[in-house]
């Protein structure tokens, strides 16, 4: 299936590049760690929520669109799958487990297109 007709591509190019990026220990520190030190936990809350959520949010409307998730699963999609990157991008910048981000993305790929 060609870029093209992929509904899922360009969200799921746009997560192996945030995996790739939550791995390294600067991003970790400045993004995940401090961010909410300088902050606040509200303040990282609501700004992790207008843009990493925000650009999940624009994926899953794409989706539903497309015919591919229901409507009605739109903000809670949304929620649930920003926090999955969120965690994913925690363990990949502790080294749970030895996960590496091309096993997360894996995992996480099966699980958006299996959405409905």
């Amino acid at each position: 299936m060609s870029g093209e007709d992929d509904p899922y591509i360009q969200f799921l190019t746009g997560a192996r590049v945030y995996l790739n990026w939550a791995a390294r220990p600067e991003y970790f520190k400045i993004v995940l760690y401090e961010g909410p030190v300088v902050l606040g936990l509200q303040g990282w809350y609501e700004s992790n929520r207008e843009l990493g959520q925000g650009s999940v949010r624009r994926a899953m409307e794409t989706l539903a669109a497309r015919g591919r998730i229901d409507p009605g699963r739109i903000n809670a999609y949304s929620v649930l799958i920003q926090s999955a990157l969120n965690g994913a991008g925690f363990a990949l910048a502790e080294g749970v487990d030895g996960l590496t981000p091309e096993q997360v993305y894996e995992a996480f790929e099966i699980m958006i297109r299996n959405l409905r």
